[in-house]
């Protein structure tokens, strides 16, 4: 389809999502980049603090547009509106799903990464693109 996606919703820590991040802005050089990002899980009593530290550093990575899927995600979101992301390239939604269409419905190409600890399901977000893309070329 229209995207080059980095598949890696299996396994997710902060210093494993902020290189991720780099390395997407790497792969994508100047051609549009987006991110679906979910929960880090079993980071115990700091979880939110460390969401919010890795939406700052989103919004750093030059992101056309940020996807973040649950409540932890909303916390990753908050972090990248208060570092400067603007609101209309910052959506959060509730499930992985919603985070496709989300991706679909604001950017019409380009290199999407999907992190997340695999709890979050975020296979599924992969999933509804693969869908998505399929139903296109079907109705083209």
């Amino acid at each position: 389809g229209p995207y080059t996606v980095l598949d890696d919703c299996y396994n997710a820590s902060p210093a494993a999502v902020r290189a991720a991040l780099d390395t997407l802005g790497e792969l994508a050089g100047s051609e549009p980049r987006a991110a679906i990002l979910g929960a880090m899980l079993e980071l115990g009593d700091g979880e939110q603090a460390y969401h919010r530290e890795l939406g700052a550093h989103a919004a750093a990575a030059g992101l056309d547009l940020l996807v973040t899927v649950g409540p932890l995600g909303a916390e990753i979101a908050r972090g990248a509106a208060d570092a400067g992301l603007p609101e209309q390239r910052c959506l959060e939604v509730s499930t992985p799903e919603e985070a496709a269409l989300a991706l679909t419905g604001n950017l019409d190409a380009g290199w999407v990464l999907i992190k997340a600890s695999r709890g979050a399901r975020l296979d599924r977000a992969l999933s509804a693109l693969t869908e998505q893309h399929q139903d296109t070329e079907a109705h083209s």
